[in-house]
């Protein structure tokens, strides 16, 4: 199931992607700032560039290297459209051959995959400049974090990696490299950069359900945790997806006379084994 809506934002900027065959299935959520190209351009291009990753030995590291590939990809096709213009990015792939899951998060969108109980077994850590490890990497990437109200890179981005964003892709101002020997050169290049965390899970025994989601949805519930302990209460599965309309739909809150101040996108994945599954 998967819900998506504009919430009080001006302009719907959110866009999503699900797809199966019998190999592979793929679910994707992409929220844009600054314009829709961005995200646009992720929801026609990234599923098969990360699908096409898995062809090689070392999924891991080519689903990394994919994104960063499709990131450059995105700045030179889009040219202007891509320099005040980006997009997270927040991806499942089930490999349901070797019964493999694959999370790759780029920004502040997150996925939590829960057990059959609905306890978190992975959730995907937001890029921010609230992370003490993605503050330091901005300066180290010649950027810096402005404080007023929330914390912002170069006063502006409330994230610290996105798609897009060309004017932050580049150093700023001096840096000081001596402090920054744990970070890569890659990881540095800019203040915001396009790498992705990306995430390996061994399919178990029983259920497994996975909600992908913008953080329109996090701002709403909080964490996977609080979201978790909401689900458990309302098994089987078809409980769940109907509190998760109750809940997290436009008509749900409206009902409850509450109105989601940004874009809000969610899929919610059921994993009864990597042969079956509902959406």
């Amino acid at each position: 199931m998967e819900t998506s809506f504009q919430g009080q934002r001006e302009h719907m900027e959110d866009r999503y992607d699900t797809f199966e065959n019998e190999r592979f299935a793929y679910f994707g959520v992409y929220d844009g700032h600054g314009g829709s190209s961005v995200s646009d351009y992720l929801k026609s291009k990234a599923r098969n560039k990360l699908l096409n990753a898995l062809r090689y030995s070392d999924p891991v590291s080519s689903l990394r290297n994919a994104v960063f590939e499709l990131d450059n990809e995105c700045i030179r096709e889009l040219g202007s459209l891509a320099k005040h213009t980006g997009s997270t990015l927040n991806a499942l792939i089930v490999d349901k051959q070797i019964n493999v899951l694959y999370l790759i998060n780029v920004g502040d969108s997150r996925s939590v995959v829960y057990d059959d109980s609905f306890q978190v077994m992975i959730e995907t850590s937001d890029h921010t400049p609230r992370d003490p490890r993605e503050y330091k990497r901005v300066g180290c990437g010649g950027g810096y974090i402005t404080h007023k109200r929330t914390l912002r890179v170069n006063g502006n981005l409330m994230m610290s990696r996105a798609i897009g964003d060309a004017y932050l892709k580049e150093p700023l101002r001096p840096r000081s490299l001596e402090f920054c020997t744990e970070f890569t050169p890659r990881s540095i290049a800019g203040p915001v950069i396009g790498i992705a965390d990306v995430y390996k899970f061994e399919m178990r025994q029983g259920k497994n359900y996975v909600v992908l989601g913008t953080d329109g949805l996090w701002d709403i519930i909080g964490t996977g945790r609080n979201l978790g302990h909401l689900l458990v209460q309302q098994l089987p599965m078809r409980n769940v997806a109907k509190i998760m309309q109750e809940e997290f739909s436009e008509q749900g809150l409206e009902r409850k006379g509450q109105r989601a101040h940004d874009n809000t996108t969610w899929i919610l994945v059921e994993i009864e084994n990597t042969k079956n599954m509902r959406i």
